[in-house]
C-alpha cells in the first residue's frame, strides 16, 4: 500500500520584510508555502494603502509567487459599512489587492470575513472582479468555525446549537449564495478554541473547505512539551481531512514552546503525523478513489453497448455476485424439493462479460445438480465474443449463447424455470429493469422464479454546495443553460448533508410482472422533517432489492451491504437551492414516466417552499428504451 504524502501546510506570516527569505526559512521547517499580506499603510489622513514595495514581483522568481505564496488580503469590514466615504476606500483597497494578487499568479487569495452579517457588499465587489477579467486564482474565504462567545463547553464542544454554533455556516452560505455558487470561492475555516456541537461539524462536510487554518493558541503542550491538539480538535481535523486529500492547512500565530530551538516547524510535525494517522481506507473508499464527488451521467446499458473497462470496474465487486450465488442456490434447493430429476433451465438476461454464468455454474455444482440448461442472453456484439471465448475455453457445452434482446428471443423452444438478471441501477429501475424483465415475462415458466424478485427506490434531500457548483459547471453548449439541472448523475456522495434523519422508499417493482395490464409509470411523494437548519441542493437517489427471500442488497445508507461498491448514488439536482429551518417538513414530488420511446424522471419541492418541476417531458434527459 502507497505511503500516505504529506500534508500541504503553510503558514502565515505577519512581519515579512524579505519575502525570499521568508520562504526559504519557511521551507526548512517544513512548510510549503506562506500566507502574507500584500499591502503596507501609508502616511494619507485618510488611512490608505499602497502594495508594500518588497512585494514587488522581481524581488524573486516568478516561480515561487506562483507556488508559494498565498496572499491574505487586509480587509475591514469598510466594504459593507454605512458611510459612502468609509465604504469606497475599502473597496479600492481590496481591489488594489486582487489586481495586483492576480499580477503576481498566486495560488490563492484569504477573503477574511468579520462579524455574523452577511457582507453582500464584498460579495458584489468580488463577483464583479470575476466578471470584468479572467482569474485564476482561488478565492479562501476564512471564517472560524464557531464565534467566540460560545458558551456551555465540553471537552472544547459545545452542547448544543442554540449558543449560535450556525451563525459562521449561515454566513457563508448567504455569502456563497451572493456569488452565486461560483466554483472559485471556497472555505479557509479557522479552528477555534472552542468547537460547535458535532452535528455542526458534520454540516462543513457539505462545504468546499480548501484549508483549516489552526492558530497556535489552540495547541496544548504535552509533558515532553511539544504541541499537541485537544482531543475534540483532532476528531474535527481527522473529520474534514478524511474525505479531502487536497486539503491545506495554515498555521498562524507564534511559537509557544518555551525550551529554545523549538519552533513552529514542530506544529507542523505534529500536524503532518495527525494527516498520516488517518484511519485505512475501507473497500469503498479505495475502489472509489478520485471518484469521490465526481459528476457521472448514468450508463444507458439498453440503448448503448457497454465497453470491456466498464464490465471489469463492476465485476470487481467482492459482494455482488456472492450474494447472487446465494440467491440462485436457494431458489435452486426450493425447485429440487418439489422435483428433485427435473431438468432446470436458467436464463442469465443480460450477461454481459459472464460473471453471474460464472456464479451459476458453481451454484449447480454446489447442490450438486447435473441436470440443467443454462442460457446465456447478451444483445452486445463486443461482450459476446467474450462469451463465445469463455464458451469455448471453459463452459463448453454447459451454457448456451444466445446473441440477442431478451425482449425480442424467441420462447418456443425453452422456457425458465429461473431467470436471473443485473440490470439494476443507482435508482433500482433507472437503467430500465422493469421493461427489460416485463418484455421477458413469456420466457419464463408459470412457477417460475426471478432473480432480483423485487427492488426499490428510496430518496433523501441532501445540502451539498460542491454538488450545487459542479451541477452549475456541467453544462453542454449544444443544450439549455439549465439542462444541466435537470439530469441525474451518478456521483460518490462524499461532502454532503442528509437534510432528514433517514431516507424513505419510493417506488417498488417485482418479477414476474403478473399484471394484466403493465403500467411502469410511477408518482409519489415524501415528506421529510429537518434536522437542523439547512440548505436542500437536491435529492440523494438510493435503492435496495430482494433477489430471492432473504438474500439482499442494499446501497441505502441505512442498510448498505457492507463491502459493496457496484454502485454510487443518484443526485437529482435542484435549480434553486431551497433555505429550510430545523423541523420543518421538505415535501418530494417524484414522477417516473414513459412513452413508446423513453423512460424519464420528473421531480419537485412543494415545501417548505416550492420549486419547478424538474425535467418536464423528459427535456434535458431520458432513458432510451
Amino acid at each position: 500500500m502507497d505511503e500516505e504524502p504529506s500534508l500541504s501546510c503553510g503558514v502565515e506570516v505577519e512581519e515579512c520584510p524579505d519575502v525570499r527569505e521568508c520562504i526559504k526559512s519557511s521551507k526548512a521547517k517544513g512548510f510549503g508555502f506562506v500566507v502574507l499580506q500584500l499591502l503596507a499603510a501609508t502616511d494619507d489622513e485618510d488611512g490608505g494603502v499602497c502594495v508594500a514595495t518588497d512585494r514587488a514581483d522581481l524581488t524573486m522568481q516568478q516561480h515561487y509567487w506562483s507556488t508559494m505564496v498565498f496572499a491574505k488580503l487586509r480587509l475591514s469590514p469598510g466594504c459593507d459599512a454605512a458611510d459612502l466615504g468609509e465604504r469606497r476606500r475599502a473597496e479600492s483597497a481590496l481591489l488594489l489587492q486582487l489586481n495586483y494578487a492576480k499580477y503576481l499568479s498566486v495560488p490563492a487569495v484569504i477573503i477574511p470575513l468579520h462579524g455574523r452579517s452577511p457582507p453582500v457588499n464584498l460579495a458584489r465587489i468580488v463577483n464583479a472582479f470575476f466578471l470584468s477579467t479572467v482569474v485564476y486564482f482561488q478565492i479562501w474565504v476564512e471564517l472560524p468555525i464557531c464565534y467566540s462567545d460560545c458558551t456551555g463547553q465540553t471537552n472544547g464542544h459545545a452542547h448544543s446549537q442554540d449558543t449560535g454554533d450556525l451563525d459562521s455556516w449561515k454566513v457563508w452560505n448567504k455569502f456563497l449564495t451572493f456569488c452565486s455558487y461560483n466554483r472559485k470561492i471556497s472555505v479557509a475555516l479557522r479552528l477555534t478554541s472552542h468547537l460547535p456541537d458535532c452535528n455542526v461539524v458534520q454540516k462543513w462536510l457539505s462545504v468546499p473547505v480548501s484549508s483549516l487554518v489552526i492558530g497556535t493558541e489552540v495547541f496544548l503542550m504535552n509533558k515532553q512539551g511539544f504541541p499537541v491538539l485537544p482531543k475534540s480538535h483532532q476528531s474535527v481535523f481527522e473529520t474534514l481531512t478524511r474525505t479531502n486529500k487536497y486539503m491545506k492547512v495554515v498555521v498562524t500565530g507564534n511559537s509557544r514552546l518555551e525550551k529554545e530551538n523549538r519552533g513552529l516547524e514542530f506544529y507542523y510535525k505534529y500536524l503532518n503525523h495527525l494527516w498520516k494517522q488517518k484511519p485505512s481506507k475501507d473497500a469503498i473508499e479505495q475502489f472509489s478513489e478520485g471518484y469521490e464527488n465526481h459528476l457521472q451521467v448514468p450508463l444507458q446499458p439498453l440503448q448503448d453497448n457497454l465497453e470491456s473497462q466498464t464490465y471489469d470496474v463492476f465485476e470487481k465487486d467482492p459482494v455482488k455476485y456472492r450474494r447472487y450465488q446465494e440467491a440462485v442456490e436457494m431458489a435452486l434447493r426450493d425447485k429440487l424439493a418439489v422435483d428433485p430429476e427435473r431438468t432446470i433451465v436458467l436464463m442469465v438476461l443480460g450477461a454481459g462479460r459472464g460473471p453471474l454464468v460464472r456464479k451459476c455454474l458453481r451454484a449447480f455444482d454446489n447442490v450438486k445438480h447435473e441436470k440443467f440448461k443454462i442460457f446465456a442472453v447478451e444483445k452486445n456484439p463486443n461482450a459476446c465474443v467474450t462469451l463465445k471465448f469463455l464458451k469455448k475455453k471453459l463452459w463448453d457445452d454447459r451454457v448456451t449463447l444466445v446473441m440477442d434482446d431478451m425482449r425480442n428471443m424467441d420462447a418456443t423452444e425453452h422456457k425458465a424455470d429461473i431467470i436471473v438478471s443485473e440490470l439494476l441501477g443507482s435508482f433500482g429501475d433507472n437503467e430500465l429493469s422493469p421493461e427489460c424483465l416485463d418484455g421477458a415475462n413469456r420466457l419464463l415458466k408459470e412457477d417460475g422464479i426471478s432473480i432480483p424478485c423485487s427492488y426499490t427506490s428510496h430518496i433523501m434531500p441532501v445540502s451539498s454546495h460542491l454538488m450545487h457548483s459542479q451541477c452549475l459547471t456541467a453544462r453542454e453548449l449544444d443544450k439549455p443553460w439549465d439542462a444541466c439541472l435537470e439530469t441525474p448523475y451518478v456521483v460518490r456522495l462524499v461532502n454532503y448533508e442528509p437534510a432528514a434523519e433517514k431516507s424513505q422508499p419510493l417506488f417498488s417493482f417485482s418479477h414476474p410482472n403478473k399484471s394484466g395490464c403493465i403500467d411502469n409509470r410511477r408518482q409519489d411523494s415524501k415528506t421529510f422533517v429537518a434536522s437542523s437548519d439547512t440548505v436542500v441542493h437536491g435529492i440523494a437517489g438510493y435503492f435496495d432489492t430482494v433477489l430471492y427471500k432473504e438474500v439482499t442488497l442494499s446501497i441505502v445508507p441505512e442498510t448498505h451491504s457492507p463491502g459493496m461498491f457496484s454502485w454510487f448514488p443518484l443526485y437529482f439536482p435542484l435549480k434553486q437551492p431551497v433555505d429550510v429551518s430545523g423541523g420543518e417538513h421538505i415535501s418530494v414530488h417524484f414522477w417516473r414516466c414513459v412513452d413508446k420511446h423513453k423512460v424519464w424522471y420528473e421531480w419537485c419541492l412543494t415545501g417548505p417552499r416550492p420549486t419547478p418541476i424538474h425535467n418536464p417531458g423528459g427535456r434535458s434527459y431520458s432513458i432510451g428504451l
